[in-house]
Parts: structure tokens; C-alpha cells; sequence
């Protein structure tokens, strides 16, 4: 009986596979094989036809069977891979990073009270809830009218410009 020919590691000899449909057709080679093989053990008094998809019976036999079944088993197998794949690659689209966010372009001015930080403030502004925080305190901390505030901390008194809304959120939304 004939052996599968697969391309083999050089260092290992273990089979190198260039795709999944290669794995699966190896798969599904294999599989064939050892049961046309236990077949002739069970039955030695039949002749072997020899190993090969052309040469296995197509009649309702035993052999013939199994060959349907592990066609039908390998087609399964390769819709199961394929489809993980595509679940795969549609996780991969929905995880994507966030867009960034939209802090609005009117401001209103925020005095610091005391026990009030940049983050407290931040955390009060509509949409924060839909960004990180750090996002909504970066944003403060850059905007140029609050440069001048914010380069000795934040002083109770102290009033800093911040936007009314973040990524369309308004204070009526939460």
C-alpha cells in the first residue's frame, strides 16, 4: 500500500503545512487510509484494490461507506475550521480600536472646590461614562486656556474651561 506524501520538516520530519485545506486534506487522507487498512485486516480474504479516492468502491459496502462518511466528516471539518475563521476575523473587526473621542468645542468654565482634582471634574463632564477618563483629563490639561491654571495644580478657586459634552452626550442624555 502506497504512503500519503506530505512535505516534511527537515529537523523533525514532522508534516509542514502551507493552509488549513492542505491539514484537513492530510486529515482526511489519513483518516482514509487506516480504515481501508483496518478494513483489509478485518476481511484479508478480499483483495485490496490498492489505496487511492478513484479505487475505492462506490457501491453499498462497507469500504464504500466509510469513504462517503469520511468525505462527509472531512467537508464538516473544513466548514467548522472556515468558519471559525470568519467568527474570528468578524471579533477581530468588532474588537477594533475606538474611535477617538469628540470633546465639544464649547467649553464652559469649572471653578475647583475643595477636595476637587482634574479627575473629579473630568468624571462630571456628559460622555465621560462612553471614554477613559485619562482621555477627558488629557484633553483638559491641553486645552490652551487652561495651561496657565493647571502648571502649579489645581488651587481651590481656580476656574478651568471644559467642554460641555463629550462624543454627543448632553447633560439631559444621562
Amino acid at each position: 500500500m502506497s504512503e500519503i506524501q506530505t512535505p516534511h520538516n527537515e529537523t523533525d520530519d514532522t508534516p509542514v503545512a502551507n493552509n488549513f485545506e492542505e491539514v484537513l486534506d492530510w486529515q482526511a487522507k489519513d483518516a482514509a487510509k487506516r480504515l481501508v487498512q483496518e478494513e483489509n485486516q478485518q476481511n484479508p480474504d478480499q483483495e485490496s484494490t490498492g489505496w487511492g479516492m478513484d479505487n475505492l468502491p462506490t457501491g453499498p459496502n462497507k469500504r464504500g461507506n466509510r469513504a462517503v462518511k469520511i468525505g462527509v466528516a472531512a467537508g464538516i471539518a473544513a466548514g467548522s475550521i472556515f468558519g471559525g475563521v470568519a467568527v474570528a476575523t468578524v471579533q477581530a473587526i468588532e474588537s477594533a480600536p475606538p474611535k477617538p473621542p469628540t470633546f465639544s468645542e464649547e467649553t464652559a468654565p469649572v471653578a475647583a472646590t475643595d477636595g476637587a482634582s482634574i479627575f473629579s471634574i473630568a468624571e462630571s463632564i456628559p460622555g465621560n461614562n462612553t471614554i477613559d477618563t485619562r482621555e477627558t483629563v488629557e484633553y483638559i490639561s491641553s486645552y490652551p486656556a487652561n495651561i496657565d491654571a493647571l502648571k502649579d495644580g489645581l488651587q481651590v478657586g481656580e476656574q478651568i474651561e471644559v467642554p460641555i459634552s463629550i462624543n454627543g452626550v448632553e447633560a439631559s442624555d444621562e
